[in-house]
């Protein structure tokens, strides 16, 4: 029984003494972010983006992918990064902080100076999210968000 008791509270502490353990604490994230467009009416992949065309190519129902941008951002907790995206779009990062052993991201892009679009990533270490976005170039824009920790 004893045992057991153990075993529970290292199971719901554990996630505690990460989040508050100072080598994440520290740590910052390297965020990539790649700025796609995705057409209907072209088959022209670009090599770096051969597996995602495989991926997703079929359920978004595009045949093109076109990388436009790759940034680099490295972010640390309470820090902001701002990316042009086209001449009246922008985004910004924010790293929160981590949770669970996963950063929590804010995401916010801008058209002009309106926020159009809002939300928070929990990424794991190497982990990615593609967002879909406006229409642009007789396509979709997509933004593929990639974190690696680096603490």
């Amino acid at each position: 029984m004893k045992q057991l008791a153990l075993l529970l509270f290292v199971m719901t502490a554990f996630p505690l003494l990460i989040n508050t353990c100072p080598a994440i604490a520290d740590s910052m994230v390297m965020v990539d972010v790649e700025v796609i467009n995705a057409l209907q009416n072209s088959s022209e992949i670009d090599p770096e983006l051969s597996g995602l065309a495989r991926e997703l190519g079929p359920v978004l129902n595009y045949k093109g992918f076109k990388l436009l941008k790759k940034s680099r951002l490295p972010l640390k907790i309470g820090g902001r990064k701002e990316l042009l995206l086209s001449r009246e779009r922008r985004l910004t990062l924010t790293l929160e902080g981590f949770e669970s052993g996963q950063a929590r991201i804010n995401l916010k892009i801008f058209k002009n100076h309106t926020e159009i679009f809002a939300t928070t990533l929990l990424m794991a270490d190497n982990g990615s999210a593609i967002i879909g976005g406006p229409e642009l170039k007789k396509g979709v824009m997509l933004l593929r968000v990639r974190g690696k920790f680096d603490g």
